[in-house]
């Protein structure tokens, strides 16, 4: 397996990110985000409770994975319409973005 390593044609930069990568790295914090939301939605309704009605709620931590996932599953189609932004605003047709110099490409050497 032969690796190909990108270069910048104006800086010469090896720092290049393709529209793909660029897309995940924007859906996975759009997952992360989601998780927080509905861990912090699930902390402050936890938090005005008192301390012996979390006792009998049975499994506090199950409560609060779930919200995370109900945030992130409700939250998917903002996401990837984010997602189609970046990919349009930042790339704007081309291939690669080079994050040093801010230089779209179609090829690289």
């Amino acid at each position: 397996m032969t690796t190909v390593t990108r270069h910048c044609l104006i800086c010469g930069s090896r720092v290049l990110i393709s529209r793909e990568e660029a897309g995940g790295v924007v859906v996975v914090l759009g997952i992360f985000a989601g998780l927080a939301r509905g861990i912090r939605r699930v902390a402050r309704t936890q938090s005005k409770e008192t301390s012996s009605a979390k006792s009998e709620a049975g499994l506090p931590e199950l409560e609060v994975c779930l919200a995370g996932v109900n945030e992130v599953s409700a939250s998917k189609d903002s996401v990837a319409s984010f997602r189609d932004d970046v990919i349009r605003h930042h790339f704007v047709g081309q291939q690669y973005l080079c994050l040093r110099c801010g230089a779209r490409q179609n090829r690289t050497n």
